[in-house]
């Protein structure tokens, strides 16, 4: 009936554009779980909105690196810098 999670060590991001604070009930990003199931993949806004909030360091966890292959195409260009998460992406097999 349920499967045991733990509150997360840092922020996640959730497909929908929902964020999850590190240390955060389990309880209350289940629903983002289970919506993220049978959505359609924004994969766009999430990179973008990361890359603005200043993240400069990407984990795709799972048995491919389909996402990092998508982020070629996300490019956040400032004054200051041009970042390609691409390079930035590092792939967790499990």
């Amino acid at each position: 009936n349920s499967i045991p999670m733990n509150p997360p060590n840092c922020e996640v991001y959730f497909n929908l554009g929902h964020r999850v604070p590190a240390g955060e009930d389990p309880s209350v990003f289940l629903p983002y779980l289970l919506q993220q199931l049978v959505a359609p993949l924004r994969w766009n806004v999430v990179v973008q909105s990361s890359l603005q909030r200043g993240i400069r360091r990407f984990f795709e966890v799972g048995p491919g690196q389909s996402l990092k292959d998508l982020m070629i195409f996300n490019e956040l260009k400032t004054v200051k810098e041009n970042i390609r998460p691409h390079e930035l992406t590092t792939n967790v097999c499990v």
